[in-house]
């Protein structure tokens, strides 16, 4: 029906947490495209072939696509 193209990027960097210890930070971002089967351009409109209906395709763009940190003790 279609194919799809993505990527993901990211960078990880510690965290110095003090008396909660170290962790990393771990920022991405990523973007999919779904394309044409035949052609691999990035498709604008894809038609249903069960109903027949043309509807819009959205691309998908997450950014930032980040994890929080979590240290490996408490505060206290």
């Amino acid at each position: 029906m279609f194919s799809e193209e993505g990527i993901n990027m990211g960078h990880c960097g510690t965290v110095d947490g003090g008396k909660q210890g170290n962790t990393c930070n771990l920022i991405t971002c990523e973007i999919l495209l779904y394309t044409d089967a035949k052609t691999g351009k990035s498709l604008k409109t894809w038609t249903n072939p069960w109903t027949g209906e043309e509807v819009e395709v959205l691309q998908v763009l997450n950014e930032p696509v980040n994890q929080p940190a979590r240290f490996p003790r408490d505060k206290d």
